[in-house]
């Protein structure tokens, strides 16, 4: 954010969208680590007992092909923006 003129009427309407996403970001940041603590505190509850025709059935495949799809999706955008953002670095440093 440095990068822009705050005397400039355009770059302070990005500038204070850019601190509402921050405010936003962190919000969220804090509130998945609280989720993350409280997961992690779930691992020692014992193993109960599961049903395996429920865990095979066509809703739980659907559901968890669908999980795969969308984790494949997650993975390649990380790659496409991985590759975008080490081609900037590299211009950066030229």
């Amino acid at each position: 954010m440095r990068a822009l003129d705050a005397a400039d009427a355009d770059a302070k309407k990005e500038l204070d969208a850019y601190a509402t996403l921050v405010t936003a970001h962190r919000d969220v940041a804090d509130r998945l680590s609280g989720i993350a603590v409280q997961m992690a505190d779930y691992r020692a509850l014992p193993m109960a007992a599961h049903d395996e025709a429920a865990m095979s059935d066509a809703v739980a495949h659907k559901a968890f092909e669908n999980f795969v799809r969308l984790e494949q999706e997650l993975a390649t955008l990380l790659q496409e923006q991985l590759a975008e953002d080490q081609e900037m670095l590299q211009q950066m440093m030229q």
